[in-house]
């Protein structure tokens, strides 16, 4: 029963904690993909949604994960935390919003891996050898490239795709085609008959 009660007054916090990370990531998601639109007004909606989740993410580690922590490394783990959650919010924001700006998400994604990818490991302190190191960035670097590439290729064929319709479409509407015109069809008026052609010319 008691084991029960603590599960309970537990499930507000968690709850709370796990909001505030997907909501802090939506924020900042939705203000990178569309910070060049406005923005001032974007900065804004970013910075909250970056406050919101390291203070979540901070929460989460101090009092779910019960990580001890000096000054220090409350400071690198809220920079970590900043360094993820950007990351991630360039992956989800490029992911969601790329047939809007194809060229920006392609981007955006690639460099979100990274910065996503680094902040990972730094927040969570995972010590790697320096042969795995090379190793894991090796393989992020051939990775991202690939995924780059292929994203920046693909983006550039739909820009060029619109602007082919864009293209067709002004043509169609500056130069009709004579075909849609219907034909002027013109009737010559009667003429009143001379005076030769009624046999009283003089």
């Amino acid at each position: 029963m008691a084991q029960n009660r603590r599960r309970l007054k537990h499930v507000v916090p968690n709850y709370a904690v796990y909001m505030g990370l997907f909501i802090g990531t939506g924020f900042l998601s939705g203000s990178i993909v569309h910070f060049p639109m406005d923005p001032l007004r974007y900065f804004i909606i970013g910075l909250i949604g970056t406050i919101v989740f390291v203070v979540s993410s901070t929460v989460n580690e101090i009092t779910m994960q019960g990580r001890q922590a000096t000054a220090k490394e409350m400071l690198k783990l809220i920079s970590f935390s900043i360094l993820l959650a950007l990351g991630v919010g360039m992956i989800s924001g490029g992911v969601q919003h790329f047939d809007e700006v194809p060229v920006y998400a392609s981007q955006l994604i690639p460099l979100g891996v990274i910065l996503s990818l680094a902040g990972y490991i730094l927040k969570n302190g995972i010590d790697l050898h320096k042969h795995q190191t090379l190793k894991l960035g090796a393989a992020t670097v051939i990775f991202v490239a690939l995924l780059g590439t292929g994203l920046g290729t693909y983006a550039h064929s739909m820009t060029t795709e619109e602007h082919g319709h864009g293209e067709e479409k002004s043509q169609t509407v500056d130069n009709p085609s004579s075909e849609n015109t219907a034909p002027v069809e013109t009737h010559d008026a009667p003429t009143e008959p001379t005076e030769s052609e009624d046999g009283h010319g003089h």
